[in-house]
């Protein structure tokens, strides 16, 4: 059984695993946590194929987990109002 609640060949899988453990490391919080936020932020995608492959890989790992943590545009924030992304 897949962690994910959306479709990932194993490439996309597995990036979306390191993905995860970026979250992990950069920001202290659980793995489950790390793996709903991404399952918020990537579903109802379907992540199959070469086109998929290209869009996930045009970014580092660290660089999703900011995204999917802070929320976009993060970095235009001064550190004191960087907070994460509700939840729910």
């Amino acid at each position: 059984m897949s962690l994910f609640e959306f479709e990932a060949d194993e490439e996309c899988r597995l990036y979306c695993e390191a993905i995860v453990r970026a979250m992990v490391a950069e920001f202290g919080i659980s793995h489950d946590e790390a793996v709903g936020r991404l399952n918020k932020a990537f579903q109802p995608q379907r992540l199959l194929g070469t086109r998929e492959r290209q869009l996930l890989g045009h970014r580092l790992p660290k660089e999703w987990a900011h995204d999917i943590y802070l929320g976009r545009g993060w970095w235009r924030l001064p550190p004191e109002e960087r907070k994460p992304t509700p939840l729910t």
